[in-house]
């Protein structure tokens, strides 16, 4: 039976939004555990980090601590979810996907255990611990196993969505989560999620940057710049990466001649390549300009901001990289 979403979560949506996405993770699920009494709640030694303090002491019977195994956490997670009891589990990005591709593959791939997993931290933001906390690859790997979801919100509001989708309806999801900086929802972009398409009234030409996740701040900054020199320029995000909105995207894409997707994750195998899938599919000619990690873990290191800087994912590295395709 589907539950109502919680109303103190809407009256205050904007609240949690200032406390970024990892910490608002946490205290959702605590304000949703009061009206849902049969989802489970895992990590793996990150508990603190995936904001479920306050999770753990009010609901201990329904919290499992996994510790450094995220293997084993797979698999435990997805026994207790083919019990019946939706089950989120939460740990840094590259630990979640990467270290257990495997179990994913068998137990939420072709078993369907009705899992969310839920990648905090990915992207470059953990860049100062070095390559080995970044997750660059996720989309990739995720998107690669056959019947699973893959939701990459921009902010907490979209976070808020997924989180009452999935309990409203569990099934092997992945979760991913982006950024340290504080999320709110007035973004001036076009937004695909949860099948609510937006779009302006086009019939052709001009520009369309695409995003996912919360790089969707530095391309609506980078979008506001540009408007003074393209004269016909647009944002949309994407957060619902699989299943795709074909048909929908293709409807919008189509009026575009050029195409930019912007993402914090290797160019190949995110948002850049299901793109350029979906315009081959559909025999679409606009062009198609990538713009993520190059292929390299030479650009990782030091703050996150800096790291989006040296990667040209900040709002003057994305504007240039633009300007300097479409000159």
């Amino acid at each position: 039976m589907r539950f109502l979403k919680n109303q103190f979560i809407e009256m205050n949506i904007e609240k949690f939004s200032k406390l970024g996405m990892r910490a608002s993770y946490g205290l959702l699920l605590n304000e949703y555990a009061e009206i849902n009494k049969l989802f489970y709640v895992g990590a793996c030694d990150t508990s603190t980090s995936a904001g479920l303090d306050r999770f753990k002491v009010n609901y201990p019977l329904r919290y499992v601590e996994m510790g450094i195994s995220e293997q084993n956490a797979v698999g435990v997670a997805a026994s207790i979810a083919l019990e019946g009891r939706p089950f989120l589990l939460s740990t840094f990005a590259p630990f979640i996907s990467l270290r257990v591709a495997e179990q994913i593959k068998v137990m939420l791939g072709y078993d369907e255990a009705p899992v969310c997993l839920v990648g905090i931290a990915s992207g470059l933001v953990q860049s100062i611990l070095g390559q080995t906390h970044c997750c660059l690859e996720d989309i990739g790997l995720m998107n690669l196993i056959p019947n699973i979801s893959i939701n990459s919100p921009s902010n907490v509001t979209e976070l808020n969505d997924y989180l009452s989708d999935y309990l409203n309806n569990p099934r092997p999801t992945y979760l991913r989560l982006t950024g340290d900086q504080n999320l709110v929802s007035d973004l001036n972009s076009s937004t695909i999620r949860n099948l609510q398409i937006k779009s302006k009234t086009k019939i052709s030409g001009g520009v369309l940057l695409i995003s996912t996740g919360s790089i969707a701040r530095q391309v609506n900054d980078a979008v506001e710049s540009l408007k003074s020199k393209v004269q016909d320029i647009d944002h949309l995000n994407i957060s619902s990466l699989k299943p795709l909105e074909k048909l929908s995207i293709r409807q919008i894409i189509a009026k575009y001649d050029q195409i930019f997707t912007i993402e914090e994750h290797n160019t190949i195998g995110g948002l850049g390549s299901i793109m350029s899938d979906l315009l081959i599919e559909f025999n679409l000619k606009s062009k198609l300009t990538k713009i993520g990690v190059q292929d390299t873990y030479k650009s990782v290191g030091g703050s996150y901001f800096d790291c989006l800087v040296e990667n040209g994912l900040d709002p003057e590295g994305i504007s240039k990289k633009v300007l300097n395709s479409i000159s």
